[in-house]
């Protein structure tokens, strides 16, 4: 469901949405407007270590710098992890 409620945001927001594969791991997210891009993936919970790994690495590989982040939910004010930004959800929509 939180990748439905992203996903009509971003096409809120952005004027091209694309989801796709890097390095055989899913992006869920490619948002495009202009000449920016912006790399998303998405959550529920991201406290497990190993969950963690698995949404920040797609990210990591990308070599352009673009911004990049995870939306979950934290009930955190926004932090970095690795140069990847960490939304909550509800924060993200407000914003």
């Amino acid at each position: 469901m939180m990748e439905n409620i992203v996903a009509v945001e971003l096409l809120r927001r952005w004027n091209e949405l694309y989801a796709g594969m890097l390095y055989k791991k899913e992006i869920y997210f490619v948002a495009v407007k202009r000449n920016e891009k912006l790399y998303i993936q998405v959550a529920n919970s991201i406290d497990a270590p190993d969950t963690l790994e698995r949404e920040i690495s797609p990210l990591l590989k990308i070599a352009d710098a673009y911004t990049k982040m995870i939306i979950t939910c934290t009930m955190q004010e926004m932090y970095q992890c690795e140069g990847v930004k960490i939304l909550d959800i509800a924060d993200w929509l407000l914003g």
